[in-house]
């Protein structure tokens, strides 16, 4: 039989089914498979004490490959989804720039096998990763964030409207961004709501359509606002229309 040490076993079910479980699922917000962190954290705590007074256990001949895959991916992947969803400009260049750098120090520090400094770079690192991630490549990813193109037309228009309709798009960060402003109502029931209540109609493509047969003869409704956005859930694209009335 082979002796295991039941507390590292029970750290490593704790955080490995958890965390594949949680990667498989497409639509996942990054917050999901953060309950897994704490056992993670604790394994690698567990693994450095034991070994700090020898390098040889930290940094031996897997340590190159078990650095750079993520850092490689990251740095390749951001350039490529910002030029493909909206435009490279300077700050990319810059981010990029900043995150080859680090890399860079965080290699050589392995090959001195110097512990201290490798923990700052990958530190400094991860720190660029995430104001890149927030600051730059979130705002470039616009058309991801239906929701909130949504919500700022209704921003817009609250002083001239009482009620929002919306049909087509049910994803649950619509609902989390308007709360209760909205109801979901089909594009004849909207068209005859119309008739007693200002309101915005927020429809998709093939609804709009069907919504606009309704009031073809009818001249009180604007199209105040039209866009595309990428529904990740869905894997596609869709055409919004806002009208008011």
């Amino acid at each position: 039989f082979i002796k295991i040490n039941e507390a590292i076993l029970f750290l490593i079910c704790w955080f490995l089914p958890c965390f594949l479980i949680y990667e498989m699922i497409p639509t996942k917000l990054p917050h999901y498979v953060l309950p897994s962190y704490p056992a993670l954290i604790i394994l690698l705590s567990i693994y450095i004490t034991k070994n700090n007074k020898s390098k040889k256990q930290i940094f031996d001949k897997y340590s190159f490959l078990g650095f750079i895959p993520y850092p490689i991916i990251f740095i390749s992947a951001m350039p490529v989804i910002i030029n493909h969803y909206s435009n490279i400009d300077f700050f990319t260049v810059i981010f990029c720039i900043l995150l080859i750098s680090v890399f860079i120090f965080c290699l050589f520090q392995i090959s001195r096998k110097n512990f201290k400094k490798f923990i700052a770079g990958s530190f400094f690192f991860q720190l660029s990763v995430y104001l890149s991630l927030v600051h730059h490549l979130n705002p470039k990813l616009e058309k991801f964030w239906i929701a909130e193109r949504i919500n700022k037309s209704i921003e817009i228009s609250k002083n001239f409207t009482e009620e929002i309709f919306h049909y087509g798009f049910n994803e649950p960060s619509l609902v989390f961004k308007i709360e209760h402003k909205s109801q979901r109502l089909s594009p004849e029931d909207m068209y005859r709501n119309s008739k007693r209540i200002k309101a915005l109609f927020i429809l998709t493509e093939k609804e709009e359509k069907i919504f606009r047969e309704f009031f073809e003869k009818d001249d009180k409704f604007k199209l105040i606002d039209n866009f595309v956005g990428f529904n990740y859930s869905q894997g596609r694209y869709i055409k919004f229309f806002i009208y008011r009335n």
